[in-house]
């Protein structure tokens, strides 16, 4: 037979014939592995789109160099790897489309040089690429942080190389190319040219951005420069037990203003109001899930001393209700209305428990397992009286807030007001106090004696916060979004007031500024180059993400990611 194939003629035609037959193979399987949408492909694809399948085998090869072992299919689940990979391949595809548009490439040496360092490169989308980059163990951590760099190109490392003299070797490079991604050596060389042309397009665009000096210098600014301030949250809770007047006149007046929305809860909640049911008050304790016993003592010691208040001191159910009770009808005196099984999870017990108190009578003090109880009685729902008790519930409810959150805005403008005229803020808060709460200005207004009430512990008082920068927070009270640092910083000279109030998580703020502290050119220079670095890296990847976004958008509709593949059920470790 070989002596055939030596001897030319016939044999040499059939050597030319197998050549010709396994040249047509490779041809069909590199356009299956990248070719047009429409060409004759034997895969299925992952992604499609204009003049590109991806075929399911390219998208289980990332898969493989993405996910380490040890991920579990819960993790995996969780942080929707089968999506975020589909995702990255397709902006993989848009960025090396887009490069050969430009005439940007990778040269062999450059691509053989980075598969013989081990280096297999691979996408995930832009957005997530830094985080979820830094969980697969794809790229160093960033400093502290617990991301990438922006910057980073994201990439698994193959061992390619022999222990014994740290050479290439070509059996353990395709050992683990197999190993991996269960695709051979030229169509992994193929997937890794489309990989370094989407990275080397990343790296442009992202160097494309540039940083001058003077907009370094401002955003140093912004970080070092420190200012110290004092304020006064208006607590809304703390008003609408104490200040906010929710007397029935107030609350009719208020729910004849807004009939429309009390008519809307009216229809669903009618129901729940039935002639015949008790009326009830409460002061209400309750217990945290995991109460530990010492804090049980010390609830039934302020619920035993608001009973003592009541009964002894005669003092009115519904102020001790205000100061004391934890629950929602404790501004205004604790009225429940109809109680009833649905009433919460402690109403079984509490509806034994009055069951025989006579009208106006209080109960003593009920334990339950959800808390400590006070109940008044007061009486049954009368059936001509249905309606009219009802909507003035759902006033009590929707209105309470509605006045409280007024009124203490008015009562932080009229702080600001004062503070504008040069009025200390503590003189100020001591006169308004003192106006509001006349019979009661020494225990509501601030001091340094320890009040255990619910009323004192929320009650305004002036506050010198800490040192913060413009992006910071003076105080656990400001949210991220209430722009304190931005209105802070715009005031010229300690003593300016912030013109109007800040929303905090508890109320509106009256805020004066005591002291800026503005960082200085000399101390910039000494952190310039780390500066200009941080904010190359971070302009750079909005670029990106602007960018890809663009490309996505050219494309709208015309990209198909198949949902099969998408929703891919893959086995973690622990199965």
């Amino acid at each position: 037979m070989m002596n055939m194939f030596r001897g030319g003629g016939l044999g040499q035609w059939i050597v030319a014939g197998v050549a010709s037959l396994v040249i047509v193979v490779f041809v069909v399987e590199f356009r299956a592995a990248r070719g047009p949408a429409n060409a004759k492909i034997t895969g299925d694809c992952a992604v499609k789109m204009p003049g590109i399948c991806v075929p399911s085998k390219d998208f289980f090869a990332s898969y493989g160099l993405i996910v380490p072992p040890g991920v579990s299919s819960k993790q995996i689940k969780a942080l929707k790897l089968p999506e975020q990979i589909l995702e990255g391949i397709v902006e993989r595809e848009l960025l090396a489309g887009q490069a050969e548009r430009e005439g940007i490439g990778i040269g062999a040496d450059d691509l053989e040089g980075q598969l013989m360092q081990g280096r297999a490169y691979i996408s995930l989308p832009v957005a997530s690429a830094p985080t979820l980059g830094a969980q697969l163990g794809l790229c160093p951590p960033a400093g502290r942080g617990y991301g990438c760099s922006p910057s980073a190109s994201l990439m698994r490392l193959m061992s390619v190389r022999r222990s014994q003299d740290n050479r290439f070797d070509t059996k353990k490079y395709e050992r683990e190319v197999r190993l991996r991604t269960n695709r051979g050596p030229k169509q992994f060389r193929e997937q890794q040219e489309r990989e370094l042309i989407a990275a080397r397009m990343r790296d442009l665009i992202r160097t494309s951005v540039r940083i001058s000096r003077e907009e370094a210098f401002s955003q140093f600014q912004r970080r070092a420069s420190k200012a110290t301030i004092r304020y006064v949250t208006i607590d809304r809770d703390w008003y609408a037990r104490n200040v906010a007047d929710l007397s029935e006149k107030s609350l009719l007046a208020w729910a004849e203003k807004n009939k429309e929305a009390v008519d809307e809860v009216w229809k669903t909640e009618k129901e729940h109001f039935v002639a015949g049911c008790p009326l009830v008050s409460e002061i209400a304790v309750p217990f945290e899930a995991e109460v530990t016993d010492q804090a049980k003592v010390d609830l039934r010691k302020k619920i035993d001393a608001a009973y003592v208040r009541i009964t002894k001191g005669k003092e009115d159910f519904e102020r001790v209700a205000r100061q004391v009770s934890q629950s929602e009808s404790a501004p205004w005196g604790g009225r429940m209305v109809c109680l009833t099984e649905s009433s919460g999870p402690a109403a079984k017990e509490l509806l034994e428990a009055t069951a025989g108190l006579k009208s106006r009578q209080v109960s003593p003090v009920i334990e339950t397992t959800h808390g400590f109880y006070i109940l008044r009685s007061d009486g049954v729902l009368a059936e001509s009286d249905v309606e009219s008790v009802g909507r003035l519930s759902i006033a009590r409810r929707q209105g309470a807030r509605a006045i409280a959150d007024e009124g203490a805005r008015t009562l932080a403008e009229n702080l600001i007001k004062s503070a504008k005229l040069g009025i200390d803020l503590d003189a100020t808060l001591s006169l308004q106090m003192a106006q509001l709460l006349p019979h009661d200005a020494k225990r509501a207004a601030p001091s340094d004696e320890p009040d255990s009430s619910e009323s004192a512990s929320k009650a305004p008082r002036v506050v010198t916060s800490k040192a913060f920068t413009q992006d910071g927070s003076p105080g656990e009270d400001f949210s991220p979004y209430s722009g304190i640092g931005q209105r802070v910083f715009a005031l010229d000279k300690p003593g300016s007031v912030v013109d109007s109030p800040i929303m905090t998580l508890r109320g509106p703020a009256a805020v004066t500024l005591v002291l800026k502290e503005p960082a200085l050119r000399e101390d910039f220079e000494k952190h310039a180059d780390e500066v200009i670095r941080e904010m190359q890296e971070q302009k750079g990847q909005a670029a990106l993400e602007d960018y890809v976004a663009r490309l996505r958008h050219a494309l709208a509709g015309k990209i198909e990611v198949s949902n099969e593949y998408k929703n891919l059920k893959i086995r973690g470790s622990e199965d």
